[in-house]
């Protein structure tokens, strides 16, 4: 079903998607918001993805997934160095995104999980920050790592209203547009768009957030049949029941949204089978609601 919503006079929408399968008793606790990558729309990353957020409910139950369309196909994620139309334009995307989530209250979401692909991966970054009661977790791919460098994003960051959230990072060592190690953004080299921290650096200062102290662990997620070239490391940060951090490294992973049925290829889209994102989300879902959480 569209939703459309008339934001500062223009005509916005998002597809919200009550999955048809599943069990339970009525639906999941917890909805689900993706963001998608530049120049995609709601419906494009659904496809891309292969829909495995729709098979993320908790207890057997149908999750339901909206997917907000940006602004010419682009967020105003608050990165410095961009020059996106919705941000020349000075598109609200912050309270766009918060009348969505609104909604997917208003049918019956106790929690609301985010997820941002890429440039959604940064949209959802200023959401926390700049909204930080409009979403319950966090869920960061392909995103610059997601936490930018001193400087890199404007102002809102500096008030640092994020409070702890639950989040998953996951990132390919191998990403030839946001560098695993950190650094700039580009296309290739092309279209510079802000320092980001390195994924570990990323996952490391959100457990700070959270009060995590205790070190990390890490380990190596068994590999599935089809992974190709790829692995994936598991690094997590949990310590007295406060929010977790996990960070999912894929070894020789691209720029692209990870699920079971997506053969691995060649880059910027080799990824892996070892690792769901759909499953991924599917536990945070579960720690949201109060069920068990940490790494699979």
């Amino acid at each position: 079903m569209e939703h459309v919503f008339l934001q500062d006079g223009r005509r916005r929408s998002a597809r919200v998607v009550a999955a048809e399968h599943g069990g339970g008793n009525g639906p999941s606790p917890v909805a689900v918001l993706v963001l998608h990558g530049p120049y995609q729309t709601g419906a494009k990353v659904r496809a891309a993805c292969g829909r495995c957020f729709e098979r993320c409910g908790t207890g057997g139950a149908p999750p339901v997934v909206a997917y907000p369309d940006a602004y010419r196909g682009l967020w105003n994620d608050g990165r410095a160095g961009t020059r996106s139309p919705a941000r020349t334009g000075g598109v609200d995307d912050v309270a766009f995104l918060e009348r969505v989530c609104g909604r997917l209250r208003d049918g019956g979401a106790r929690y609301v999980a985010v997820v941002g692909y890429a440039s959604g991966g940064h949209m959802a970054v200023r959401l926390a920050h700049e909204a930080p009661s409009a979403l319950d977790g966090l869920v960061l791919i392909g995103t610059g790592t997601g936490q930018p460098a001193p400087g890199a994003f404007r102002a809102f960051l500096a008030a640092d209203r994020c409070r702890p959230l639950p989040v998953v990072t996951v990132h390919g060592t191998a990403d030839p547009v946001a560098p695993y190690e950190g650094g700039v953004t580009s296309l290739s080299g092309f279209r510079p768009r802000g320092h980001t921290l390195s994924a570990r650096a990323t996952a490391a200062s959100y457990a700070r957030r959270n009060g995590i102290t205790a070190p990390p662990g890490v380990r190596r997620l068994p590999g599935r049949a089809g992974s190709g070239r790829t692995r994936v490391t598991v690094t997590w940060y949990e310590q007295g029941g406060r929010h977790s951090v996990t960070l999912y490294t894929v070894h020789g992973g691209g720029h692209v949204i990870p699920h079971a049925t997506r053969p691995a290829r060649r880059l910027p889209d080799r990824t892996t089978r070892d690792s769901d994102a759909g499953d991924l989300v599917a536990r945070l879902a579960a720690a949201l609601a109060g069920g068990p959480s940490g790494p699979g």
